[in-house]
């Protein structure tokens, strides 16, 4: 069973088909990239799974259980979470607490720090973590 699905997801702004028709499986423990030229509707689909974008056609489940999101929040509560490119990092921050820089003070917050903490130093993951990160360096935070 596929842990997150889009089908027939899109987005439509004044003159422009953001997303036209998208459909996405993503199972546990895998890794997917998103790929393609700017005005591709990479961000679109990302803030549509984040929940900062309602999609004006198709589906977002999650465990097969279909899901409405209003705001971020809603797809938080689902352990849905974007990290951002982001390219005003905190030097004297380590690589986690800069991810999750404003969520600390969170439940679902302080528990992903604690959980992407123990990644970053090359501790035993939880097998809830999708994708266990092994090493993230200032310079692959911001995309370099």
């Amino acid at each position: 069973m596929p842990l997150l699905q889009l089908r027939a997801v899109t987005k439509l702004y004044p003159g422009v088909r953001a997303l036209d028709s998208v459909d996405l499986t993503v199972s546990a423990g895998s890794v997917h990239a998103l790929i393609g030229e700017n005005g591709a509707g990479k961000s679109t689909l990302l803030k549509v799974l984040a929940g900062a974008t309602r999609p004006d056609q198709g589906n977002l489940l999650f465990e097969d259980q279909r899901l409405h999101f209003r705001t971020p929040r809603d797809a938080v509560r689902h352990g849905i979470t974007v990290i951002y490119q982001e390219l005003a990092l905190m030097p004297h921050l380590g690589a986690d607490a800069n991810i999750f820089l404003g969520m600390e003070r969170s439940h679902i917050g302080r528990k992903t720090v604690e959980v992407v903490a123990q990644a970053l130093a090359g501790n035993s993951v939880p097998p809830t973590v999708a994708v266990p990160v092994n090493l993230v360096t200032r310079d692959s935070l911001v995309g370099n």
